[in-house]
C-alpha cells in the first residue's frame, strides 16, 4: 500500500482556493481595467481578472478597494486572475490578501518579480507555473501552504527559503526550474526539513523536491527515506548516479523522469513504482531489483512486475523483445526513445498511452499473436515505420493519435475483427496510399485517416455502420471511396475537402448525411437520394457538382447551404414529407429555372434559393405559408419569378412576410379551373352556386363555364 505522507496536503490545498461563494457577490471593474468580485455582506474583495488588454505592466494589488462609497479588504487574488497574461514585469501583492489562487499568475512568462505580504497564507496549485522569468520571491513567515507545482519552470529561480510556519506541500512546487539549487528553513520549524539542498518532510521520510541545480553528481537518498513524491527528482541532468536506500517503498509517477543516470537499483522495500518513474532517460542501461523484492523484477533487461505481466520501464536499446510473459506495457515505457529500431512484441495484449512514441527509428514492429488494444499516441511520430500489419486479435485502437504523424507508413493492414478506431489514428500518414476498413469496426473517431495527401483508395467493409467524422477529411489525393449497402450513417466532414475524387458511391442504406460530408467532392451528373435517407445535414452536398437532385420519399429535412454552391444544379425534385428546407438550401444555382416545394414542407430557411439567377418559377404547395425571417431569393428576382401557390392561399401568401414581396402570385393545384389535356379550350366565366360571377375562386363550390359551351361544377379546397 502507497503511504502518500502529503496527500492531505494537495486537498486542503485546493480546498482553499478562492471560488464565488455568495449571492451578494458582485461584480466590478476599476478604471485600469482591473475586474473584482465584491462580497458585500463578508465586506471583501478578490482580485478576479486582469487582462494583459489593460496595458498594465507593474501590477500593485491594493490593500483595499472603494465600491459604492464602502470600502472592502482585498483578501484574495482569484484562480486563474493573470492567467497567461504575458505583459506583466512585476506584481506586489497587498498586505491583506490571504489567498493567491490556483493558476492566478499561470503562464505569465514576462513576469520577472513577485513580492508577497505578510498576510499571505496559501498559495494555490500552479499559482505561479511557467513564469519563466521569475526569481524566487520571498516566501513571508505565516504561509502555511503550497500547492502542486506552484512555481514549477520558473526559470530564473535559484535558491527558496521556506519559512517555518509552512504546514502544507503540494506535488513538488520547484519542479523543472533548471537554476534551482537549494532549499533551505529553520532547523526548528515543525513541518519540514532540508537535508543536504534536498526537501522533506520533517521525518525525512518523504522526499517533496529535489533542485535541479544540484551539483552533486550522485545521490543517495537518507535511509529513513520511504517514499519519493511524484516528479520530486524530475529533470535533475547533473546526476549520473543514484543508489535509493532500502527501506524505500513509494517511488512515485515521474519521479525520475528526464534524468541521465545510467543504471538504478530498486531496493527490496519498494511496494509501488508509478507510472513514467524512469521516463525519458537515454543513458539508462540496466535495471537491477534486490533479491527480496515481491513486487517487482527484470525481464529481458526491462523493469516488470515480479509475475513478468506487467512491463513499466524500457530501455533505449535498438532492438526491443517484450519477454513473453508480458501482457501490458505501461504507458511511455519506451517513450522518446531514439535508438530503437525493431520491436516485437510477442504475447503483448495491451500497448498503453504514448509507449513508443516518437521513436523515429523504429523501422520494424512485429505485433505479436495476442494483441488486443493500443492506447492513446502508443505509436505517435514512429516517422521510420513503412508497414504495419495488425494480428487478428487486435479489437482496440484506443481514442487519440495512436499511430498519428508516422510520415512514411506506406501499407496499413486493419485485421478483420478490429471493433474501435480512436480519433485521429493514422491522421498525417503522409505516405499512406491505400486504405481497406472492416467492416467488424463498430466504433469510428474522428479524422482516422485525415490529412493523408498520398491516400488514393479508402474501401469500408461489408457489415460497416457508420463513417466517421472527418474520415478522410482534406485528403487531396484521393481518387477512389468504395462503401457496403450496410452503411446507415455518414458523419460530419467525412469526405469533404476531397477535390480529386473519381469514383464514389452513395449506399442504398444510408439514413443520415453529416455536416460537410460530401463538401466539394465532384459528384457529378445526376444525384438520386437512397430510399432511407431521413436527414441530410448542412453544406452537406455543397459544391459537389451535381446537375440534377431526386430526393426519396422518406427524406424529412434539408440542412442550411446542403446543396448550395452547385452552379450546374439545373433541376430538383423534392418529395412529399418533406418538413424543412435549410437556410440558403440550394443557393447559388445558376441553371435552376423551376422548383416546386412539397405541400408537407412547413419550415423554409432565408436565402434558399439567393443567388440563384435563373429562377423564373416557384411552386409552393403548401397551404400555410411557411414563415419566413428573411428573403427566400435574391431582392432583384422578386420581379421575375412567378410564385405558384394553391388557388385557395393566393391571399394568405400575398399577406405573408416576404413571399408578399413576389410580384406575381398566382393560383395553382387540384383547385385549378383549368381542363387538363384539352388544347384550345379555356374558361369563359365562374359563377359561385348563386350564380353571381366571380374573378378568383376561393374554398367551396363553382360552376365554370368554358370556350367550348360545356359547363362544369368544381370544387377548390
Amino acid at each position: 500500500m502507497r503511504k502518500n505522507l502529503l496527500a492531505p496536503v494537495m486537498l486542503s490545498v485546493a480546498a482553499m482556493c478562492v471560488s464565488p461563494v455568495s449571492a451578494e457577490v458582485v461584480g466590478y471593474t476599476t478604471s485600469e481595467g482591473m475586474v473584482y468580485n465584491v462580497d458585500m455582506s463578508a465586506g471583501t474583495a478578490v482580485l478576479a481578472r486582469v487582462e494583459a488588454s489593460t496595458g498594465i505592466s507593474d501590477l500593485t494589488v491594493p490593500d483595499e478597494i472603494v465600491y459604492g462609497g464602502e470600502t472592502y479588504d482585498v483578501v484574495a487574488i482569484g484562480d486563474g486572475a493573470c492567467l497567461n497574461n504575458t505583459l506583466l514585469a512585476s506584481v506586489k501583492v497587498g498586505e491583506k490578501v490571504a489567498t493567491i489562487g490556483v493558476q492566478s499568475f499561470y503562464g505569465c512568462q514576462t513576469l520577472a518579480s513577485a513580492t508577497l505580504p505578510s498576510s499571505l497564507r496559501v498559495i494555490g496549485d500552479q499559482a505561479f507555473y511557467n513564469c519563466k522569468a521569475l526569481a524566487s520571491p520571498v516566501l513571508p513567515e505565516g504561509l502555511e501552504a503550497i500547492g502542486s507545482y506552484a512555481f514549477w519552470s520558473n526559470n530564473a529561480a535559484t535558491e527558496v527559503r521556506l519559512p517555518s510556519s509552512l504546514a502544507e506541500v503540494g506535488g513538488n512546487p520547484w519542479g523543472c526550474c533548471p537554476l534551482l539549487s537549494s532549499f533551505s528553513i529553520a532547523d526548528d520549524a515543525p513541518n519540514f526539513a532540508v537535508v543536504d539542498g534536498v526537501l522533506f518532510d520533517k521525518k525525512v521520510e518523504t522526499l517533496i523536491s529535489y533542485p535541479v541545480a544540484n551539483m552533486v553528481t550522485e545521490y543517495a537518498t537518507p535511509s529513513t527515506t520511504r517514499v519519493i513524491k511524484d516528479n520530486s527528482m524530475r529533470n535533475n541532468s547533473l546526476l549520473t548516479s543514484v543508489t535509493l536506500n532500502e527501506g524505500l517503498e513509494v517511488i512515485g509517477v515521474g519521479a525520475f523522469n528526464v534524468c541521465r543516470f545510467t543504471e538504478i537499483t530498486i531496493p527490496a522495500s519498494v511496494v509501488e513504482i508509478g507510472q513514467r518513474a524512469f521516463t525519458s532517460n537515454p543513458l539508462l542501461a540496466e535495471f537491477k531489483v534486490e533479491e527480496g523484492n515481491e513486487h517487482y523484477a527484470v525481464y529481458n533487461k526491462f523493469l516488470c512486475t515480479k509475475d513478468g505481466k506487467i512491463l513499466l520501464q524500457g530501455l533505449n536499446i535498438e532492438d526491443v523483445v517484450i519477454p513473453e510473459s508480458v501482457e501490458d506495457i505501461e504507458e511511455y515505457a519506451f517513450y522518446n526513445m531514439s535508438s530503437i529500431k525493431t520491436v516485437k512484441l510477442s504475447n503483448t495484449k495491451s500497448v498503453g498511452q504514448s509507449a513508443f512514441y516518437s521513436g523515429r527509428q523504429i523501422t520494424d514492429i512485429d505485433f505479436g499473436t495476442s494483441l488486443e488494444s493500443i492506447d492513446n499516441m502508443a505509436f505517435m511520430y514512429c516517422t521510420s515505420v513503412k508497414e504495419i500489419v495488425f494480428p487478428s486479435t487486435l479489437r482496440t485502437i484506443s481514442n487519440k493519435q495512436a499511430f498519428l504523424g508516422c510520415t512514411m507508413l506506406e501499407r496499413l493492414v486493419l485485421n478483420e475483427g478490429i471493433e474501435k478506431i480512436g480519433d485521429g489514428a493514422f491522421l498525417m500518414c503522409i505516405a499512406l496510399k491505400e486504405v481497406y476498413i472492416p467492416g467488424s469496426v463498430k466504433e469510428m473517431g474522428e479524422a482516422i485517416f485525415s490529412n493523408c495527401p498520398s491516400l488514393e483508395s479508402v474501401e469500408f467493409g461489408e457489415g460497416l455502420l457508420t463513417v466517421g467524422s472527418s474520415c478522410v477529411y482534406a485528403n487531396s489525393g484521393l481518387k477512389k471511396v468504395k462503401m457496403p449497402d450496410s452503411v446507415v450513417d455518414i458523419k460530419e466532414f467525412a469526405f469533404g475537402e476531397c477535390p480529386a475524387i473519381e469514383e464514389i458511391n452513395i449506399p442504398a442504406s444510408l439514413e443520415s448525411v453529416g455536416t460537410a460530408a460530401f463538401q466539394n467532392v465532384p459528384l457529378g451528373g445526376e444525384l438520386r437520394l437512397p430510399s432511407n435517407l431521413k436527414k441530410v445535414d448542412k453544406n452537406a452536398f455543397t459544391y459537389t457538382q451535381i446537375t440534377d437532385l431526386v430526393t426519396n420519399d422518406l427524406l424529412e429535412s434539408i440542412g442550411d447551404w446542403a446543396f448550395g454552391g452547385n452552379y450546374g444544379l439545373r433541376s430538383v425534385s423534392l418529395n412529399e414529407g418533406l418538413v424543412s428546407i435549410g437556410q440558403g438550401a440550394f443557393a447559388a444555382s445558376d441553371m435552376l429555372v423551376s422548383i416546386e416545394i412539397p405541400s408537407t414542407v412547413t419550415a423554409i430557411g432565408d436565402g434558399f434559393l439567393s443567388n440563384c439567377n435563373a429562377v423564373v418559377e416557384i411552386i409552393n404547395n403548401a397551404v400555410e405559408p411557411q414563415a419566413l425571417t428573411g428573403d427566400p431569393v435574391s431582392a432583384d428576382a422578386y420581379a421575375e419569378c412567378v410564385l405558384k401557390v394553391p388557388m385557395s392561399s393566393v391571399n394568405a401568401y400575398g399577406n405573408a412576410p416576404y413571399w408578399q414581396n413576389f410580384y406575381k402570385i398566382e393560383g395553382i393545384g387540384s383547385d385549378s379551373v383549368e381542363r387538363v389535356g384539352e388544347e384550345n379550350i379555356t374558361v369563359s366565366a365562374v359563377y359561385d352556386l348563386n350564380g353571381v360571377r366571380v374573378d378568383r375562386p376561393v374554398r367551396g363550390i363553382y360552376v365554370v363555364r368554358y370556350s367550348d359551351g360545356s359547363v362544369r361544377k368544381i370544387s377548390v379546397d
